[in-house]
């Protein structure tokens, strides 16, 4: 990724609107997943959180309480209402307290997945290098 240019991924995004693949681009950005800033780990979440695409999926014991495929058609009113419900049902103080939990792990000097997870999308940048 350079600097002032758009991620690959939202240049994928353009594309796929473009082609019709997907009927809104998402602003959700991996690059701000992976980047270790609190403020823009919790922005691209909440950017996946407005739409989910396949980016983030929310279980709760086990059930799927939020995802693309729940937030189709006009019940996202109630697909949140019923997250916010779930999380609280299981200790978390609602999506705010969820995606500042994920922000601050996923920021922490100590965790080591998202420089894991950042190789393996380099590495899996071939498949899209023609795009």
């Amino acid at each position: 990724e350079r600097q002032g240019l758009p991620s690959r991924y939202q240049l994928l995004q353009a594309h796929k609107l473009y082609h019709g693949k997907i009927s809104r681009a998402s602003a959700y950005d991996p690059v701000k997943l992976f980047s270790k800033d609190p403020q823009q780990v919790y922005q691209t979440l909440s950017d996946a959180m407005v739409e989910p695409q396949n980016n983030i999926r929310i279980f709760v014991d086990g059930k799927a309480v939020f995802d693309d495929r729940l937030l189709a058609g006009d019940n996202a009113g109630s697909v949140l209402g019923n997250l916010d419900i779930a999380l609280k049902e299981a200790g978390v103080s609602g999506r705010d307290g969820l995606l500042s939990t994920l922000a601050g792990a996923l920021s922490s000097p100590t965790m080591l997945m998202p420089d894991r997870l950042k190789r393996i999308q380099a590495w899996a940048a071939g498949e899209t290098a023609h795009l």
